[in-house]
């Protein structure tokens, strides 16, 4: 029994096939102006979200906007070649992205209420579209954004719900990370009811999310510790696979210790060897970064090594787009900032 993915996974392949491909990679990062990345992208299938940025926005602005709108159209296609239970493990894929759209929204609104420019960095492609978005991000505050998103029972009206009894926390310390890790929590919580216990690849993937958000919080909270102060209470997002004692544990533990307590559970090869590079050098940002570049890796291996007629197609499809709209990204910050052709290669991922 394939469930129901054998038309949609024909489709996604085809969809692989039109990729960036090394040696336009390698076109790319020699390019000088971000015209001229914009004109090699519009000998791809980029070309016709190039076009439309072109003709409406001006500067740097039309490349990410090109970057936004090939993503948000291009995972709303794979979306469209499932139905029943095959479209709703598709979707939860995608889920991460209303997150992070959402968590764009609430900065912005805390920064500067109803600004257009919060609108500039949305990629709908989750579940919430472009208008749904714009809706949130235009709401002339940060409470009647947050009313709005229980109104809409975003992620779920319980989740949801949630969000919104972190508030008076909020309003009394101003700490926006109050209502981002309410919304992280929500999403984590919507996840873990939805991931099959019996295991699988979809699983380990929505798992490895909250996992990695648990390790970069313990880390972080590593960093920021005190000797001699007492060690914060921590409340890991539920449904990952790295438990709550070695989360905990992380916060106190030496470099070299935390490092092997969480290498020896990640659920993603090449975490380990991320964690004890991390042990040397102790930089969170670097540490992201290899988290996810092992977790596209391991992704898009599942076109090769994957069921052909399951969900393995999907997930492998939509890690390898998310990573080349990142790599196109840092082409393209890199050449705004004049970064060296060789130094902007080396932070690519192309599995």
């Amino acid at each position: 029994m394939n469930g129901g993915f054998d038309y949609g996974n024909a489709r996604v392949r085809a969809m692989r096939s039109r990729m960036i491909s090394r040696d336009v990679y390698r076109e790319l990062v020699t390019a000088t102006t971000i015209e001229r990345i914009l004109g090699v992208l519009g000998d791809t299938d980029y070309a016709p979200d190039v076009e439309t940025a072109i003709t409406r926005y001006r500067g740097p602005e039309r490349y990410d906007r090109a970057l936004s709108a090939h993503l948000a159209g291009t995972l709303r296609s794979v979306q469209g070649f499932y139905d029943g239970p095959p479209r709703r493990d598709v979707e939860l894929l995608l889920l991460h992205h209303d997150l992070d759209n959402l968590v764009t929204i609430v900065r912005g609104q805390a920064a500067l209420p109803g600004s257009a420019e919060t609108a500039s960095l949305l990629v709908p492609a989750g579940s919430l579209d472009h208008a749904a978005l714009e809706e949130l991000a235009r709401q002339p505050g940060l409470r009647e954004t947050v009313e709005l998103m229980v109104a809409w029972g975003v992620p779920s009206r319980d989740t949801a719900r949630n969000v919104l009894h972190v508030w008076p926390q909020y309003d009394r310390t101003g700490n926006i990370a109050v209502l981002e890790t309410a919304l992280a929590a929500a999403y984590a919580a919507h996840l873990a009811e939805s991931i099959d216990p019996r295991g699988g690849h979809l699983s380990v993937m929505l798992a490895s999310w909250i996992d990695t958000i648990n390790i970069l919080t313990s880390l972080r909270l590593r960093a920021s510790r005190l000797d001699g102060e007492p060690v914060p209470a921590v409340e890991p997002l539920p449904g990952g696979r790295i438990g709550a004692g070695a989360i905990s544990a992380a916060i106190t533990a030496t470099a070299a210790d935390a490092a092997a307590t969480l290498g020896a559970l990640a659920p993603i090869p090449g975490w380990d060897a991320a964690l004890d590079a991390w042990a040397e050098h102790e930089r969170i940002d670097v540490l992201s970064d290899d988290l996810a570049a092992a977790r596209t890796r391991w992704a898009v291996s599942l076109f090769h090594r994957g069921d052909p007629l399951g969900i393995d197609v999907p997930l492998a499809f939509i890690a390898a787009k998310e990573n080349e709209v990142r790599n196109l990204r840092l082409v393209g910050q890199g050449c705004i900032h004049g970064v060296a052709p060789p130094d902007i290669e080396a932070r690519l991922v192309v599995p």
